[in-house]
């Protein structure tokens, strides 16, 4: 006798997948955003609902809504609520614009579910052209998940979600998330929705690549019952550019300004301004701008929170846009578009260096005063291919792509000779040696071998002179550059003193306005609180500002260009740190113990601010992590001890910790481990560290041991080894 089973899955299991389907809450709510985009929604608000306390924010709720085609309720059933669902690779393109979606398979069911246990979706279906609409969809519909209901041992198919259906709204959909599993920051440093708010740009396209509705989508942060400063979102795609080259053509002169973008940093410096003689432009004034993105996503978008969808973004819209009085040209820079033929130049070994139209993202300007010779054709599509067009790209923007391609190649062929240039040196002298021994070994007259001898000599003492000079230059170089470091040091303390006094001044503010409206009211002793509170805010933001004049002294007077060493005990000098910074740690009920000293420390000499750098940017790093756990007792420990090369300093703190897929990337340069490239303003706190560690006192700095608190609550810490080579910093060094 024959008989079928059947699958089941449990609850708690599907459940568990979800959670781990979404690295973040951050994430979880773009996952969101991208869904209202595919939706065909021209924007979409986040909307976090909560509460002041005590100048601080409890948010409870968080809505998503958007004004796109929503769901039948046949989506509902056979996409929504079907878990894993393969419709986005099956269709591409969105339903009424064509867009290429950009959310992947299940990820809104599980984003959703990431954020909260309790979720109601809220969505009115538009008909359209081609739309499976049944009479039934002209409704509203509501449908309300639990997952708290969703527990191991309960079949996962047979727990019930009620869906109804009420008078119809306007086409969209809410999803609305309580219950939520995450607490969100929404003032001082490293805030959520700040971090939330520029990542957000990441799903927009540049207002320069929105062309018409296909591209047009913002996205935007909303709040309810409480306040807070949050950045303007706005498309990033062009942030990421490694390249950029901005050129106008006037009379038959080319004047360009090529930029680069160096990995991590969203902000691009200028390395070549030029002029170009066009050949004979006919084609009138123009201008241009041309952002280059060479090689992998990876290479580009780093310290992107979802690099895929830029790379999509790129794909979807690469190519030298045409504009003409404002109004855009078609189809040129359309997708497949390559009017100027860069995909057709040679290619093979000798075509390194060459940009293609697939990695370029351009803007041509024209106007029709300045270029009456480029006229669009009868049928309005395109434009004539008249000797002021062809003018157009022969005299002006190839000459423009050659003159980024040639400035590129360049400024990398220096950087990789001054590489290899030591390398170069020593190979020469070990060659001079070579040939010195050869000429011993020559059949020729005792005098012909001593003039060949005496030369070499010569040679060896001029590329040694010569090295020396580089030296010297090299050490001005580096003297500038600890300075310049220890600079940074003063701007990071700078913004994080003006990220903290935020709160203080808002408390201040609030109690000095309560003690004014309700002075009749307030006794003498709750008078004298206020006032103590306040004072209190005041004081402590006082020595944080003295903090920084005290370390910015050092930076200042004659010697600043000369690489002054003192003398210093390292306890000692750990524990003045500590103690210039004693108020701000109370204020934040941190605690820093002394330093643990394991055997004989020898005192060592090193520059004062580079080494106060270390650790004034270490424990920088330990107050943000520990402001963001839940902590009772907040500490940071340092311990000291030697071994033979080397002297160890441990420095840990219990706070936030360091998730595992960022250990590899937290010494990156503008890199943080909030996952926002500007966090705190700089995100270049260790960077700075491991450069002065290395390049100055020829050691390393290594993160030995973390705990992610989001992952394990309650255990989150993070300990950094730093050493530093015991022949850099001996005193008779």
């Amino acid at each position: 006798m024959e008989e079928y089973i059947y699958h089941t899955v449990d609850a708690g299991h599907i459940r568990n997948i979800g959670e781990q389907s979404v690295s973040n809450k951050i994430q979880a709510i773009l996952e969101l955003v991208k869904n209202a985009y595919d939706a065909d929604s021209p924007d979409c608000t986040v909307t976090f609902h909560g509460t002041e306390d005590g100048g601080r924010a409890k948010i409870h709720k968080i809505t998503i809504e958007d004004r796109g085609v929503g769901m039948t309720k046949g989506d509902l059933r056979d996409k929504f609520m079907k878990v894993g669902t393969g419709t986005k690779i099956e269709e591409t393109l969105s339903p009424k614009l064509g867009r290429r979606v950009s959310g992947e398979k299940g990820m809104g069911h599980y984003s959703a579910q990431r954020l909260g246990d309790r979720i109601t979706i809220t969505t009115t279906p538009e008909p359209f052209g081609g739309r499976l609409f049944s009479k039934e969809d002209d409704t509203t519909y509501v449908l309300e998940l639990d997952w708290s209901k969703y527990v191991s041992g309960m079949d996962f198919g047979k727990i019930p979600n009620t869906l109804r259906m009420t008078a119809r709204r306007q086409p969209g959909t809410v999803v609305e998330i309580s219950g939520l599993r995450d607490s969100w920051t929404a003032h001082g440093g490293n805030n959520d929705l700040e971090t939330l708010a520029k990542n957000l740009g990441n799903v927009m396209l540049p207002k320069e690549m929105q062309a018409g509705a296909k591209d047009k989508f913002y996205a935007r942060i909303r709040l309810e019952g409480f306040e807070a400063d949050l950045p303007e979102p706005r498309g990033t795609l062009l942030d990421h550019a490694p390249y950029k080259i901005q050129a106008s053509l006037r009379e038959n002169y080319i004047r360009y300004q090529l930029f680069r973008r160096n990995k991590g940093n969203t902000a691009m410096h200028p390395i070549k301004d030029g002029t170009a003689k066009a050949k004979n432009a006919t084609c009138g004034n123009a201008s241009i701008t041309i952002n280059w993105f060479p090689g992998a996503v990876s290479e580009w978008a780093e310290g992107a929170m979802a690099p895929r969808h830029l790379k999509g973004q790129l794909n979807e819209n690469y190519g030298i846009k045409i504009y003409n009085d404002k109004i855009r040209v078609m189809p040129y820079g359309e997708k497949g578009d390559d009017w100027l033929g860069l995909g057709t130049r040679k290619s093979g070994p000798a075509s390194g260096g060459m940009v293609r139209n697939v990695h370029l993202v351009g803007f041509l300007r024209l106007s029709r005063n300045d270029n009456p010779g480029i006229m669009e054709t009868t049928t309005r599509q395109a434009l004539r291919e008249n000797s002021a067009f062809k003018s157009l790209k022969e005299d002006f923007v190839m000459p423009v792509i050659e003159e980024m391609e040639a400035g590129v190649q360049n400024i990398e062929e220096e950087e990789e000779s001054l590489a290899k240039k030591l390398y170069h040196i020593n190979i020469a002298k070990l060659e001079i040696e070579r040939l010195k021994k050869a000429a011993e070994r020559l059949p020729v007259e005792t005098g012909i071998k001593d003039r060949i001898g005496s030369g070499l000599t010569k040679v060896s003492r001029q590329i040694s002179l010569q090295t020396k000079e580089d030296s010297k230059k090299e050490e001005r170089l580096l003297t500038n550059l600890e300075m310049y470091r220890n600079l940074s040091t003063v701007g990071i303390q700078t913004i994080a003193f003006n990220h903290e006094i935020i709160d203080p001044i808002r408390i201040i503010k609030t109690t000095l306005t309560n003690l004014v409206n309700r002075h009749e009211d307030v006794t003498p002793e709750q008078r004298r609180k206020y006032l103590e509170k306040c004072l209190n805010k005041v004081v402590s933001a006082l020595n944080w500002a003295n903090h920084i004049r005290e370390f910015s002294s050092l930076l200042s007077g004659p010697d600043i260009a000369k690489k002054q060493r003192a003398v210093i005990s390292i306890d000692e000098a750990l524990r003045d740190i500590r103690d210039d910074l004693s108020l701000v740690l109370n204020a934040m009920h941190i605690t820093m113990r002394d330093p643990i000293v394991l055997g004989d420390i020898p005192d060592i000499a090193v520059s004062k601010a580079s080494f106060e750098s270390i650790f004034i940017n270490l424990i920088s790093n330990s107050v943000r992590s520990l402001k963001k756990a839940p902590r009772d007792k907040k500490m940071i420990q340092a311990s000291i001890s030697t071994d033979d090369t080397s002297i160890r300093i441990e420095f840990a703190d219990n706070g936030w910790g360091i998730d595992e897929d960022m250990r590899d990337k937290i010494f990156r340069p503008f890199f943080t481990t909030y996952k926002n490239p500007t966090d705190m303003g700089t995100g270049m706190g260790l960077t700075i560290v491991r450069e002065i560690v290395e390049e100055e006192y020829g050691g390393k700095v290594t993160l030995v041991e973390a705990v992610s608190e989001e992952a394990h609550p309650g255990r989150g810490m993070a300990k950094f080894l730093v050493r530093l080579s015991l022949d850099a910093v001996k005193v008779d060094n």
